[in-house]
């Protein structure tokens, strides 16, 4: 069984302070749920010490060996602009660009979005 089988969408709740609650998407819940499992640190990572954006180490294994535990899919270019669709965005590095032997990591960042802060997912 997959971990996308096991997440049920909603299953998190996010109190807005009036008194009602809303159900976290599903996407958000099983992103903070592979970003906070050490287990896959050698794929995607919180930027420590801050906690305030995360890595994905490489793309392609990424995409290949975890989106498929979590998503019907395997592309990382979706899994990126279904991120974008909810505010996060590239963070720009000084090295992107120049010629290297391997590609630099991705890091992604949102307002809100912290390491072991579920509350701020939506």
């Amino acid at each position: 069984m997959t971990i996308a089988k096991r997440i049920q969408p909603g299953a998190l709740t996010v109190d807005k302070g009036r008194n009602t609650t809303r159900p976290i998407p599903a996407f958000l819940t099983k992103l903070y749920t592979m970003v906070n499992d050490s287990s896959t640190d050698h794929l995607i990572k919180w930027n420590e010490p801050n906690g305030d954006s995360f890595f994905v180490v490489s793309s392609e294994r990424f995409g290949r060996e975890l989106l498929p535990k979590y998503f019907k899919h395997s592309n990382f270019g979706s899994f990126v602009r279904q991120l974008n669709m909810y505010g996060f965005h590239k963070v720009p590095h000084l090295n992107q660009g120049v010629l290297q032997g391997e590609i630099p990591e991705t890091e992604m960042w949102v307002q809100a979005y912290r390491l072991q802060q579920s509350c701020c997912l939506a």
